[in-house]
């Protein structure tokens, strides 16, 4: 029997709490359990309790066994001195300094339905990735829609989080920030990490001020990226080539090394040099790309400004510098702008209204249903466990639940888990 257990059934009271008497027959009525207490001290605070129709106000102490308030040596501590109710899962010895204090005992060993330990245990040695996935069948479909909600807004203030501390790192540029979250993005899950270096390899202020020039904005990209450094290939790279020495002196560049970025089992429109040339592409026809997304009022709004970039007539034909391919369009595909928005523009959007103080407008919220599911194993396990996953609102919510609660089996801490061991405790 573990602690956090018997913490999580005080909590939510969940065992036969009605008629209780504590281990001297007094009757015990719970007002209030308190408040959870993280830091050093007793377990609960603030409770409210009746004993024999006595009022009492203060802490609640938990232990497994009673004998475990001498283990943890609260016999000398006065902080536990004043609580005013103790609580054990059994009592295997009396506590004398307790009985002179006057503080109860109760007992939940035969408050506890057997069916709620069972359970538990189920939840916690279960060999599922989702603990709960023979049991989350019996969880209602409202209980269920606003566990989704919970996670999807814990996830939108998590990433939020993080934008607003790179925010501080770049003196609360809004287009610095999108830049590196894009870019980030636009490396896809292989080469997310080594976009994320190479868009904080020169200062954003450099790009705005060749923003102006397409090609000059394209040398700066290539160039950053360690791929303007090898013999020339042709005669674009030649050009691209002298534009980013230039730069690379007056500026006092550094390139990052080109081998860092892979190609091995990708699709060659996923291409390191075919993303760097729709960035190009992007901030060559957008100034003020942050400011542009954030009005947009739709999902197709959005996609519109991606899908209306064309990168350089170069790469029409080519993959990688000087090898000539079949002819083939690089625009960004739908599936790969609504990626996109769901994990760059719509975390910058939420992370803005924070930074402003301000409610999200409700037509961002609805772009989360309007955009289509993720795809993986993680998706793929609350499916198995028949749930549904009809939009990007479903798949958000159901990765935040693995990442934070499911993988870590912290169940406790989850609505879910409540919700299962909820039956079992009156």
């Amino acid at each position: 029997m573990r602690e956090d257990f018997l913490h999580h059934i005080w909590r939510f009271k969940l065992f036969r709490f009605k008629n209780a008497k504590t281990l001297s027959g007094k009757t015990i009525d719970i007002e209030k359990v308190g408040v959870s207490n993280p830091n050093a001290g007793p377990d609960f605070l603030e409770a409210h309790l009746k004993i024999d129709q006595l009022n009492w106000y203060g802490s609640v102490e938990i232990h497994t066994k009673s004998s475990d308030w001498l283990h943890h040596n609260h016999n000398i501590n006065p902080n536990y001195h004043t609580i005013i109710l103790h609580v054990v899962y059994e009592q295997d010895v009396t506590i004398p300094l307790l009985e002179d204090l006057g503080i109860e005992t109760l007992e939940l060993k035969n408050l506890i339905d057997p069916k709620t330990i069972e359970v538990y245990h189920q939840l916690t040695t279960e060999r599922y990735n989702i603990p709960c996935y023979l049991l989350i069948d019996r969880v209602e479909e409202e209980k269920l829609s606003l566990w989704k909600n919970q996670l999807l807004l814990d996830r939108m203030m998590m990433k939020s989080t993080k934008i607003l501390s790179e925010l501080e790192k770049v003196q609360n540029n809004w287009e610095a920030v999108l830049f590196r979250q894009l870019s980030y993005t636009f490396g896809l899950k292989v080469n997310a990490e080594i976009f994320s270096q190479w868009s904080v390899s020169f200062p954003f202020s450099v790009l705005q001020k060749v923003q102006f020039n397409r090609e000059v904005l394209t040398a700066l990209f290539f160039g950053q990226a360690g791929m303007l450094e090898d013999a020339y290939q042709d005669e674009y790279h030649r050009s691209l080539s002298e534009k980013y020495q230039f730069l690379r002196v007056k500026y006092d560049l550094d390139p990052i090394p080109d081998h860092l970025f892979r190609y091995f089992r990708m699709r060659p429109i996923s291409f390191p040099t075919i993303r760097i040339a729709q960035l190009a592409a992007l901030y060559g026809m957008y100034k003020n790309l942050f400011s542009v997304l954030m009005s947009a009022s739709s999902k197709e709004e959005i996609i519109a400004v991606f899908q209306s970039i064309e990168v350089d007539l170069y790469w029409e034909k080519r993959y990688r510098f000087g090898e000539e391919s079949v002819k083939v369009s690089k625009k960004i595909s739908v599936s790969k702008i609504e990626n996109i928005i769901l994990n760059t523009i719509l975390p910058l959007r939420f992370a803005y209204a924070v930074y402003r103080d301000e409610e999200v407008d409700e037509r961002w919220l609805t772009m989360y249903e309007e955009l289509k599911p993720e795809k993986n194993n993680i998706t793929n396990c609350y499916e198995k466990a028949g749930l549904k996953n009809k939009n990007a609102y479903d798949s958000q919510a159901y990765i935040q639940a693995y990442e934070h609660f499911c993988l870590p089996k912290k169940c406790l801490n989850c609505s879910i888990g409540y919700e299962v061991l909820k039956p079992y405790a009156r």
